[in-house]
């Protein structure tokens, strides 16, 4: 089952683009990392799936726990 699925996402800042196109997928159970040059986007892209920081374009899909 999906937990997180980004589509297309896109991320600028003022004219700057820092995240390009950002796809991918983590599936129940998966170990991910993200790993990358410093300024590669890397907190960026935390921060906008833990919802601090807004995005352009794309999608962000995050499964929703049971209650």
């Amino acid at each position: 089952m999906i937990e997180l699925s980004l589509n297309k996402l896109q991320k600028y800042y003022g004219a700057t683009m820092v995240l390009e196109d950002i796809t991918f997928d983590v599936q129940t159970s998966e170990k991910v990392g993200i790993v990358g040059g410093n300024g590669s986007g890397k907190s960026t892209l935390l921060k906008i799936i833990m919802g601090i920081e807004e995005y352009e374009k794309g999608n962000l899909s995050i499964k929703k726990e049971p209650h």
